[in-house]
């Protein structure tokens, strides 16, 4: 995975890049990166029809709260060890690098 940006962007459009293209797996994911099933379900109460949203909040505070070591690569490391496409994703985040 040694194309994957380490760092995360200061407007964190990393985040809102994986949470459009996370998907079903988003709770594993998730669970991977140490996030607590009782967040995840109050989170879907707060979103009930943006899935997408629900997982970009999911993964803000999962970045807030870990301060060290929260860029993309951690969550790209569970999606790929989940066997959930990456390229999309990998694609759009060298995207942001490259501008």
């Amino acid at each position: 995975m040694d194309n994957i940006p380490d760092d995360a962007t200061s407007d964190n459009k990393d985040i809102v890049i994986i949470s459009d293209h996370l998907g079903d797996g988003f709770t594993f994911v998730l669970m991977e990166l140490g996030v607590k099933m009782e967040e995840v379900a109050q989170e879907r109460r707060n979103h009930l029809d943006d899935t997408k949203a629900m997982i970009r909040e999911l993964l803000l505070k999962w970045r807030s709260r870990k301060t060290d070591g929260a860029t993309t690569r951690p969550v790209l490391e569970a999606m790929r060890m989940l066997e959930l496409p990456l390229d999309p994703i990998i694609t759009r985040l060298n995207s942001l690098t490259s501008r």
